[in-house]
């Protein structure tokens, strides 16, 4: 080790003085240089030795230290007091899309980072003042210092913490530099505002089909009320019941997706007669509401690895929603073909409605989302079954997407694998299970 250097160059200019001394000098001085030679040399052995051992334990507690700061799960900034950058750690590079070679060493103000688009977060983080919405939650002038920081584009929500690099001495002013430690919160916060969005959307949704149902009890407790009366009544209880249950299987359905137990259970089977048992599932709801549903099949079978429930669970979603938003003698058209390219197939379910909005054709499959033509038309609806359709087919492997025109209809399309081996992985394991 470095320290301990002096030490044997001390020894070899020792030993060679020595033997020159054995050589051309009196006894008594050889006695006597001998003797302050070998105490000089133990001496200095045991004082290099000790520094030795210090730098070794300062070296351990360093290699410790950077694989702490380094593994850390939160991103780890330090610079020191001219803001030059010391420690930049493998999560901050990804957290920042950063190399740390770029950064490490350099000095990082303002000025200097505002050259660079790429620093742009960075800064806002290291000069929070910058950023466009900060709340403290500290005093100021305490440390550790823990501000909460939200960006816009893309939406981010982080806290820090920033910690003085204190040395001989004791508050802000004595310090070196400055560590902050950046956790991202954007994910916990999304997931509470889902919550709360989950509670507010279920409560909204729920109101309506209960108030029917207990509306239906009440009256229908009336000791004077004619048959026919009674009938209309329990068809109307029984409605708003079957929506009711509905809405809970969907919401149900939703909480299995956000906690991942949404299991599946493939099995291969003939998509032509499954889809046919579907469309006629659907065409009494589709008589009543005067629309014509079609089911344009394949002479030729099709086989295909799918669960049966969940694609039912798309299909009929579909159905519903292109018989629910049509107009009068409207038409629903099913089709499946098989594409040429691709070991796919796809499904379309077309209808002649009232269209969507080009601006709110992206946010259909998004959790909760309403186009403003279909609230007009039933403002009961729950916003969360397209979003159910597009995670169930993603599951098989296959993609899912809308076309529309104001006014004169829209058009679903999902794709679905032919080749088992298509399905993503994590759910192929999940054949013949629930």
């Amino acid at each position: 080790m470095k320290p301990m250097r002096l030490f044997w160059i001390f020894l070899a200019i020792a030993v060679i003085v020595l033997v020159l001394i054995l050589i051309y000098t009196p006894t008594v001085i050889q006695i006597i240089t001998s003797v302050l030679l070998v105490g000089a040399a133990v001496a200095l052995f045991l004082s290099s030795l000790k520094t030795a051992q210090v730098e070794f334990n300062l070296q351990i507690e360093k290699n410790l230290l950077d694989a702490v700061v380094t593994n850390l799960q939160d991103a780890v900034v330090a610079y020191d007091k001219n803001f030059r950058i010391l420690v930049f750690n493998k999560t901050a590079e990804k957290f920042f899309k950063l190399k740390a070679d770029e950064l490490v060493g350099q000095l990082f103000t303002i000025q200097s980072s505002s050259k660079n688009p790429n620093h742009s977060l960075l800064r806002q983080i290291i000069f929070p003042s910058l950023a466009p919405n900060i709340q403290k939650l500290s005093p100021a002038g305490k440390y550790p210092q823990v501000v909460d920081l939200k960006f816009d584009n893309p939406y981010l929500e982080v806290r820090t913490i920033t910690m003085p690099i204190i040395k001989g001495g004791d508050g802000q002013k004595d310090a070196n530099g400055f560590i902050k430690v950046i956790s991202d919160h954007t994910r916990e916060s999304s997931l509470l505002k889902s919550k709360n969005e989950f509670v507010t959307v279920a409560s909204h949704q729920m109101r309506t089909p209960l108030s029917a149902v207990n509306w239906a009890l009440q009256e229908i407790q009336s000791p004077n009320l004619p048959a026919e009366d009674k009938n209309e009544i329990l068809l109307t209880g029984q409605k708003a019941a079957r929506k009711l249950s509905s809405i809970v299987n969907d919401f149900l359905n939703l909480a299995k997706i956000e906690e991942g137990r949404f299991g599946y259970n493939f099995e291969e089977a003939d998509l032509v007669d499954f889809i046919a048992i579907v469309v006629d599932e659907g065409q009494p709801i589709a008589q009543q509401n005067g629309i014509n549903l079609f089911y344009e099949r394949p002479q030729e079978g099709i086989s295909a690895t799918f669960d049966k429930q969940k694609i039912g669970i798309v299909l009929s979603n579909l159905i519903d929603n292109a018989i629910k938003y049509n107009v009068k003698n409207g038409q629903v058209v099913v089709s499946l073909r098989k594409k040429t390219d691709e070991s796919m197939v796809e499904i379309a379910i077309s209808d002649t409605g009232v269209g969507i909005k080009p601006e709110d054709v992206q946010k259909l499959f998004t959790k909760f989302f309403r186009s403003d033509t279909t609230v007009k038309m039933d403002t009961t609806g729950s916003g969360i079954g397209l979003y159910i359709a597009r995670n169930i087919v993603r599951q098989h492997g296959g993609t899912i997407w809308a076309e529309s025109t104001l006014g004169r209809g829209t058009t679903f399309t999902f794709t679905l694998p032919t080749d088992p081996s298509l399905i993503p992985s994590r759910e192929v394991g999940n054949f013949g299970k629930e």
